[in-house]
């Protein structure tokens, strides 16, 4: 989290100084390359997964998500497009509910209508074509990046998690490339500063960090990945703060510590909630109905 919480401040410095969708297209098609790279390096079998549902979760949770992002990064400041990029656990909780049947808890329900009051909040000092655009950007990649989510968690796969990722990154560099040929302008104004940015972006934010979330949508329920990540947008803003000395508007402040309270006490509720079930099955009495 802290990678991908930083990684907001370096994609910040490229999408400004890059074209977007060409910048978009490195970002992801760098990743692929890395982790190819690393399956070499490894001797791994470097075949395509098996069916097709990791096309889906490539364009979903990975061209979807890099394209609205870096576009929206290009509108606006990373403390609004990180607040908003986070409707992602809202949507996730929708589409886990419709898709995988998982449900939360009325109390978990509670926090997260918290949470999304906190994106209002954000939303309301919103001013501005630009900040406007990047807002609604910002917010269809939280969409995408929870369908994604959710698609990988349904696939359930059971091959080599670096493998699959790495296939992830391949496939959705190629609508990318076809943007960024169709749409985009192959300039950029390079430095040293930009250069570092865009390569940090490519390996660790689009490599290493997609392999880290990989490994924890595998492990666990795509609502407890997703509402666990609240600490990304606090660390991009505290970030970008620190760093280009663009302090949050008070709106988007107050917004955000809304957003992380209903989120964190989400979290905090479900893993109660665990260890109560836990405890329940591993009483006598649960011993007891299990055997009848």
């Amino acid at each position: 989290m802290l990678v991908w919480g930083y990684n907001w401040v370096p994609l910040k410095i490229a999408a400004i100084a890059i074209d977007p969708w060409w910048f978009g297209a490195w970002r992801v098609g760098g990743g692929a390359l890395t982790l190819f790279a690393v399956l070499v390096l490894a001797r791994r079998e470097m075949g395509p997964p098996p069916g097709r549902a990791f096309i889906w979760i490539a364009l979903t949770q990975v061209a979807g998500l890099v394209g609205f992002s870096t576009l929206a990064l290009h509108f606006g400041g990373v403390a609004n497009v990180t607040a908003l990029i986070f409707t992602m656990p809202v949507f996730t909780a929708i589409f886990a509910y419709a898709v995988l049947a998982e449900r939360l808890s009325p109390g978990r329900i509670a926090w997260l209508i918290v949470a999304a009051a906190g994106i209002v909040v954000v939303a309301s000092g919103i001013r501005g074509r630009s900040e406007i655009e990047g807002a609604v950007l910002a917010a269809c990649g939280g969409a995408s990046w929870a369908l994604g989510n959710v698609l990988q968690r349904r696939a359930a796969y059971r091959i080599d998690l670096l493998r699959l990722v790495a296939w992830q990154q391949l496939v959705a560099t190629v609508p990318l490339v076809v943007l960024a040929l169709a749409l985009g302008r192959p300039v950029a104004h390079l430095d040293p500063g930009v250069v570092t940015a865009a390569v940090f972006a490519a390996i660790v934010g689009s490599g290493v960090a997609w392999l880290w979330w990989g490994n924890a949508l595998a492990a666990l329920p795509a609502n407890t990945v997703a509402l666990a990540s609240f600490a990304i947008p606090v660390i991009a803003t505290l970030s970008a703060w620190l760093q280009l000395g663009t302090a949050p508007p008070p709106l988007t402040a107050l917004g955000l510590a809304i957003v992380v309270l209903g989120l964190s006490g989400s979290v905090l509720l479900g893993r109660r909630d665990g260890q109560a079930a836990s405890i329940s099955v591993a009483s006598p009495a649960g011993v007891t109905r299990a055997r009848t």
